[in-house]
């Protein structure tokens, strides 16, 4: 017989539970009509359709596989799902712990799921026993030329993609509360 009490086996199993790692791309481009307020033009955000949920819209996402950064996943997933690539200066690559997490991502391109994981001890996001499904973290990455876009893309003939204005974006958005977070708190979420 364990010697081991309830509590310490229920501790021991929250803190073996661990949250997916999402990777989410924030593809954005300046649109070519520019202004003295605007000398760049006005800021466009990449959204594709939810494979999920008919007529909604997502920014790409996905998990981040074995071996893989963050950054590298985000990466992947905007190519597979908007047929979208970063030119090869417009982004790094970090080193990555063994949680797939890069060490230099500040918290603030970070956000836990609202919903609980599976085996949560607790369903209330407030309570110390409470595992996210998901922990979130965003990448930006701009978008500068035709020759970064694809007419066609893994998931082409599944989802489609649109560029909006940043307003739209977060608008468009906003059922997912975890990810329009991630987008508000972006660099350009104040754009």
């Amino acid at each position: 017989m364990s010697s081991a009490t309830p509590t310490a086996k229920s501790k021991a199993k929250t803190n073996a539970i661990q949250p997916r790692h999402v990777a989410v791309a924030i593809p954005y481009r300046y649109d070519s009509v520019q202004s003295q307020s605007r000398p760049q033009g006005d800021l466009q955000i990449c959204l594709v359709t939810s494979r999920k949920h008919d007529g909604l819209y997502v920014l790409p996402k996905g998990g981040v596989e074995a071996g893989e950064s963050s950054s590298e996943a985000a990466i992947r997933e905007m190519w597979e799902e908007a047929g979208l690539r970063p030119a090869p200066s417009n982004h790094h690559s970090a080193p990555v712990d063994s949680s797939g997490l890069e060490p230099s991502l500040l918290r603030s391109n970070m956000v836990a799921d609202h919903k609980p994981h599976k085996f949560s001890p607790s369903a209330d996001p407030l309570s110390p026993a409470f595992v996210p499904r998901a922990i979130y973290t965003a990448h930006e990455f701009e978008i500068k030329d035709s020759n970064s876009s694809s007419a066609v893309w893994p998931e082409s003939r599944e989802r489609q993609r649109k560029w909006v204005s940043l307003k739209e974006a977060k608008e468009g958005i906003r059922w997912r509360k975890d990810i329009a977070e991630l987008l508000d708190r972006s660099t350009l979420g104040g754009y």
